[in-house]
């Protein structure tokens, strides 16, 4: 009898632990427009039950790898609305009502890839102090906990306990703007996260958005 109970409760401790394969979770990361930038307004406090944020930083009382009812801020404490905002929503209007959607957040305004890369980040730091650059975003990358693509792979890996990670979002703007090496730096980081979290690149696409050139 003892015997019996002891495997139900582990089946049950299992099955409530289990991978969902109706939560899609994206991860997201890039600068200002994946921050997100553009003002409040009272309907995006509104919620959905469908539509969830995993917490790449803490905010309030909601914790990193947590999951929350999505809104304002999706990302830092500076975040405003963004590209994550509108995606998640969209998202949730086009699915089928068994799908959860949600979405990790790790973006800084204003920062070039290099930031993002896992073997360029530290010269880019280094290579920021040395120009005397304005140090307002460092504050944003210790609430990532100092490096945004270490936050990227601990976010996806317990995205991928928790469900399936359906794609990848990022958004760069000014900071490498025209640069020609720019596709093989971003595909780079796409793959460093593809193999560090053992993702199908088949089955795990990247939506990317830029300037237009000029």
């Amino acid at each position: 009898m003892l015997k019996t109970a002891l495997i139900a409760l582990a089946l049950f401790s299992a099955a409530s632990h289990a991978q969902d394969p109706n939560l899609h979770i994206y991860l997201a990361y890039g600068q200002s427009n994946m921050q997100g930038v553009a003002p409040y307004i009272d309907a995006d406090f509104e919620t959905n039950p469908r539509f969830l944020v995993l917490r790449a930083a803490d905010f309030s009382d909601q914790k990193v790898g947590e999951f929350y009812l999505a809104k304002p801020p999706m990302g830092n404490s500076q975040s405003m609305v963004g590209i994550s905002d509108f995606f998640g929503r969209k998202m949730v209007e086009e699915l089928p009502d068994s799908i959860t959607v949600a979405v990790a957040n790790v973006a800084i305004g204003g920062q070039s890839i290099d930031l993002f890369d896992k073997d360029r980040n530290t010269a880019y730091l280094e290579r920021m102090r040395s120009h005397g650059t304005t140090w307002w975003w460092i504050p944003l990358l210790n609430e990532y906990g100092g490096d945004v693509y270490r936050r990227l792979v601990e976010v996806g890996k317990i995205a991928r306990k928790k469900g399936v990670i359906k794609g990848i979002l990022f958004h760069q703007g000014e900071a490498d703007y025209n640069m020609s090496d720019w596709p093989q730096r971003v595909k780079k980081v796409y793959y460093d996260l593809l193999y560090d979290l053992n993702l199908d690149p088949k089955k795990t696409p990247i939506l990317i958005g830029e300037l237009a050139p000029t």
